[in-house]
């Protein structure tokens, strides 16, 4: 299973920012609609990985709003993700979001 995340392109005066409404703490950008959703995954993987570091639960993806584009992360982070949230290992391990 591969997690996806709805995000919201909104385009400045040159590139397409990228947020998501489940990750607050993620922004990112891109040239076109294909290179912002490509950086959204990426960026998401990254943000994900404060959560490992800070024994924090990894927000899981709400429903797709309209108007909202789906960021996909690799499988092994999206594993990794839900392996962390149902194994109680929330505050008790540090890790590495590696994939």
């Amino acid at each position: 299973m591969r997690l996806q995340y709805p995000v919201i392109l909104t385009p400045d005066e040159k590139f397409l920012m990228v947020t998501s409404r489940d990750v607050p703490e993620f922004i990112s950008q891109g040239d076109s609609v294909e290179d912002a959703l490509w950086m959204a995954s990426d960026g998401l993987e990254c943000a994900l990985s404060f959560y490992f570091e800070m024994g924090k639960r990894i927000p899981m993806p709400s429903p797709q709003r309209e108007g909202e584009r789906m960021a996909t992360l690799r499988r092994s982070i999206s594993n990794r993700a839900l392996r962390w949230n149902t194994t109680g290992r929330i505050g008790k391990q540090r890790s590495k979001l590696r994939g």
